[in-house]
């Protein structure tokens, strides 16, 4: 029994591996053990084995993956400055900049996904580096380089008031007008679609007065802000500039929901700078990534940016490393929406995105019956992340061969045998000529395979019009921000833009009435 004990201590020699790569192509993430004849990987899913011959080889160190990654992004830091200096030909030096961080995304991207990141932690650091990377290329060069796109337009200076819109205007500027919800209605049908202050007014006329609480100092703020000439006439961008800067000074106790609405549509559409960022944030918005929002619009706009340019992946780890510090339900609603998307992308983690819609919380009424719809629609038709669905695995134990064959010793699975004499039998006594002293049929498997323990039927990778459809959210028109100019959250789509409707439940989304 001892002797037994040592030999099996020598022949499952534990590897400091972690990566199995098959010689079909395939790679397979865990802790390896040499068993002489076969490689025994423990997963997430259970222990599988492989042959030798079936491996191609084993990656020890995600560095084997990464290779000269880190010299790429090097190279595109010093490419980047160098654009930046350069008179002519930028663009050249930014696209060459670009290809080698898209190249070192590509390779950190996939060392991040097959090594843990409890033990190469600092993989994430690199892509975070590359995540700031591809937003400068971005915002220096637009998304036809990057493959990205942005939610980003031309600040919008709105049109002159038209004479269908006097009477609108009217109403925008007498609070007795605007105590009659009809004239109010009137008037945001005349305003729809005028630019940002028309927008802003819109929301305004939304509810009355005495809903947004306006009285005293806060009333009168408002009235001093709508006589004057700014929501009615074409304004330049600093002219922009002089409204926001104005209603930025307004002291604190009158300040209004109904004034921020005009000050985001005035700084949205002034002329850029460091006055503009100044005055921005005078106002109490963000200035993230070269855009006003926000500090929760900011960065579900990020996030979607991401998603759109199909970097999933990017989206989930720059909540994680980035923005945890802003965690409203909207924002969490939108990084479980990555998370879904990642899994689609990636054909498992299923349970993971139910994981993060599991999370969110605080959701109002409608958002919260969306995600439960959601949630069931995953479960529908999710496949199982540790077998991929099969719903079964190839036996550990026979390799899914289903017998073991075991050679003749004694001819060496030759079927002839050699006499003391010298003579050569045509005849192995042993195996009859066989070549084989035994086959044992493996009692611990059907045909070669295990079922999984983790589901019980088989499931392909769902599609993502499987789990829900989309469509673009009328509210912003698929902006994701109720502004052009200025990224605030679009309360219809929660900023994403598009609307996710449930195939469990199409009733169930998040503009529900």
């Amino acid at each position: 029994m001892f002797r037994r004990f040592v030999f099996l201590l020598l022949v499952t020699t534990p590897l400091h591996a972690d990566v199995v790569v098959l010689k079909s192509g395939g790679k397979v993430s865990g802790r390896v053990i040499d068993k002489e004849s076969y490689y025994e990987v423990t997963t997430e899913g259970g222990v599988r084995s492989y042959a030798k011959d079936e491996v191609s080889r084993i990656i020890t160190s995600p560095k084997e993956i990464l290779g000269d990654s880190d010299k790429l992004i090097d190279e595109a830091k010093a490419d980047y400055e160098k654009a930046l200096a350069a008179s002519s030909g930028a663009d050249a030096i930014f696209r060459a900049a670009a290809e080698k961080v898209k190249k070192a995304r590509e390779a950190y991207a996939e060392a991040r996904e097959l090594f843990p990141e409890e033990k190469y932690g600092d993989l994430d650091a690199k892509l975070v580096q590359i995540i700031q990377l591809l937003r400068m290329l971005r915002e220096r060069m637009g998304s036809h380089l990057t493959g990205t796109t942005t939610t980003e337009k031309t600040p919008q200076t709105p049109a002159p008031a038209k004479p269908a819109e006097r009477t609108a205007l009217d109403v925008l500027r007498d609070p007795a007008k605007r105590a009659d919800a009809t004239a109010r209605q009137a008037a945001i049908e005349k305003l729809r679609g005028g630019g940002d202050v028309a927008t802003a007014a819109v929301l305004f006329l939304s509810r009355s007065d005495a809903d947004w609480r306006l009285q005293g100092a806060s009333l009168n703020a408002l009235q001093d802000y709508l006589k004057k000439p700014w929501v009615q006439e074409t304004l330049t961008g600093q002219e922009h500039l002089d409204a926001a800067t104005w209603i930025s000074k307004v002291d604190a106790k009158a300040a209004s929901d109904p004034l921020k609405f005009f000050g985001a549509a005035h700084i949205g559409s002034s002329t850029p700078g460091t006055e503009r960022d100044k005055t921005a944030k005078a106002l109490g918005f963000d200035v993230m990534h070269g855009s006003i929002g926000t500090a929760e619009a900011n960065v579900i706009a990020d996030l979607s940016r991401w998603m759109r340019a199909g970097d999933n992946d990017l989206a989930v780890l720059a909540w994680l490393k980035e923005y945890r510090s802003v965690d409203t339900p909207n924002v969490r609603y939108a990084w479980s929406v990555a998370m879904l998307a990642m899994a689609h992308q990636r054909g498992r983690g299923f349970d993971r995105a139910i994981g993060a819609f599991e999370s969110v919380k605080g959701a109002d009424a409608a958002m919260a019956a969306n995600i439960a719809a959601l949630i069931k629609s995953i479960k529908a038709v999710m496949n199982c992340s540790p077998c991929g669905g099969e719903g079964k695995w190839r036996c550990p134990n026979c390799l899914g061969k289903k017998d073991t064959t075991f050679v003749c010793k004694a001819c060496d699975g030759t079927g002839k045998m050699k006499t003391k004499n010298g003579f050569v039998l045509d005849n192995c006594p042993k195996c009859r000529n066989t070549g084989v002293e035994k086959v044992l049929h493996c009692a611990k498997c059907k045909d070669g395979f295990v079922d999984c323990s983790r589901c019980d039927t088989p499931r392909k990778c769902p599609a993502p019009n499987d789990i829900c459809s989309k469509r673009t959210c009328s509210a912003c028109d698929g902006r994701g921000s109720v502004f052009h100019g200025v990224h605030w959250t679009c309360s219809a789509c929660r900023g994403l833009g598009e609307i996710l409707v449930p195939k469990a439940d199409s009733s169930k989304t998040v503009d529900a009435k």
